[in-house]
């Protein structure tokens, strides 16, 4: 027993490192590992990141998309890691901790904000309003199919060109083109249901990333 678990925790190490070779190998064997790292991955790290994220889905999902977007930035780097998993998770807890801090930072200004309620209700009310779109997009980007939701997280999260995500992925510039292109008008979709100003902020934040696809 003994022997097979060595046996079984030796092949799991070595296929990790097959795939972190091929991570930093050609464009398409990259993307293959990329995504069999992403399958065989994204539970274990959801489980992990829960509790640290205050048992929200959402926020763990956000810190899961930051995770595997820095993982593919770094990707060329990976072949001198020896324990993958570990990497991995700490990658995540780190990430997890950011997010924390943001919201400390967040909560605090809320708490300051309170003091001058009466005077700022209307602002409130939109801080509330934001924080339901950005559930709400939140919730649009994971119903994004997997391809184009990292071509749509380079764009906007790693403010990526279009001609760096083509060469990242190994497309065209006119697939990135067309990817984003439906990526944004999903999550517009989603988020005229809401209507309001709000709609209309987020609206000038996308035709920004509209306007870099001419």
């Amino acid at each position: 027993m003994k022997e097979e678990q060595e046996y079984s925790s030796g092949h799991v190490h070595e296929n990790e490192q097959l795939l972190l070779q091929q991570l930093g190998g050609p464009e398409t064997a990259a993307y293959q590992a990329f995504t069999q790292v992403y399958h065989r991955y994204y539970q274990l790290l959801y489980q992990y990141i829960f509790p640290f994220a205050h048992r929200s889905a959402l926020e763990t999902q956000e810190v899961i998309q930051v995770v595997f977007v820095k993982l593919w930035l770094k990707r060329d780097m990976l072949s001198g890691v020896r324990y993958f998993r570990p990497y991995l998770f700490r990658m995540a807890r780190n990430a997890a901790m950011d997010l924390y801090r943001q919201q400390r930072h967040r909560d605090k200004y809320e708490q300051l904000s309170a003091h001058n309620r009466d005077e700022q209700t209307w602002q409130t009310e939109n801080e509330l309003a934001l924080k339901e779109y950005h559930h709400t997009a939140q919730q649009a980007i994971m119903q994004l199919p997997e391809r184009r939701r990292m071509i749509f997280l380079l764009r906007t999260v790693s403010d990526l060109s279009l001609d760096e995500i083509a060469q990242q992925l190994s497309l065209s510039k006119d697939v990135v083109k067309k990817q984003l292109y439906l990526s944004v008008a999903f999550i517009k979709q989603q988020l005229s249901e809401k209507g309001g100003i709000i709609f209309f902020l987020f609206t000038i934040l996308f035709s920004y990333v509209a306007a870099s696809l001419w």
